[in-house]
């Protein structure tokens, strides 16, 4: 292999993974990504030439790039639990957006599907519902100015994608209230009076999650 052949890794830890040869060492080759541009190092014996793109890992398990998935359960009825996005699928490990915003690295037994969030839905800075498939544009906060389409919905955190956006796979999170719902929503007939964001996601969180059974506290 030659520096500038694009090749992809077919045996090891990163099989499935393509990139550009940026420096050959004897039997080790210095590829960089195309999916997160980072450098990595295998052996020639695992690489083949390719005009292939990959977008890394699709599958690892149970779990699929752009999952949602639940990390931590809650502690209490008191506190929230931990939720985050699949940005990244190796053999062993799931890189994950989570709620807060942090990229973490979680084995794939230490995490949960989520798989209500296609139905989940919350309320935008103007009291709109907003929900998966929802295009929306962030009014306050860091990611201030920039437009997503909402992967998922957890409580008040919206999961926004936006193709122009290279880190994190295109993946960010923001509280739903920072944004504005741009269009019609698709979600308009799960929109119930006077609700709250966090009571109409929270409807949609895992049982025991949040506490919010009959016993709890209405909206004033």
């Amino acid at each position: 292999f030659e520096q500038g052949d694009h090749v992809k890794v077919v045996g090891g830890r990163k099989e499935g993974v393509t990139g550009t040869v940026m420096h050959v060492e004897g039997e080790v080759i210095l590829l960089l990504t195309d999916v997160n541009h980072e450098e990595i190092r295998v052996f020639s014996s695992d690489l083949q030439d390719t005009n292939e793109v990959s977008t890394g890992m699709d599958v690892v398990g149970q779990f699929q790039l752009y999952d949602l998935v639940m990390l931590e359960a809650a502690a209490s009825s008191l506190t929230m639990p931990s939720v985050g996005v699949i940005i990244k699928l190796e053999t062993d490990v799931l890189q994950v957006l989570d709620n807060q915003g942090k990229v973490r690295a979680v084995r794939p037994s230490d995490a949960q599907p989520q798989k209500k969030s296609a139905t989940a839905v919350a309320l935008d800075g103007e009291q709109q519902t907003v929900g998966q498939g929802d295009v929306v544009k962030v009014t306050d906060g860091p990611y201030k100015g920039n437009t997503g389409t909402v992967r998922h919905v957890f409580r008040a955190f919206l999961f926004l994608y936006s193709p122009s956006r290279m880190e994190h796979s295109g993946m960010f999170v923001v509280r739903s209230r920072q944004c504005t719902l741009m269009g019609q929503s698709k979600h308009t007939e799960n929109a119930a009076p006077n609700a709250s964001a966090t009571g109409s996601a929270s409807a949609m969180a895992p049982r025991g999650a949040f506490g919010d059974g009959p016993g709890g506290r209405g909206g004033g």
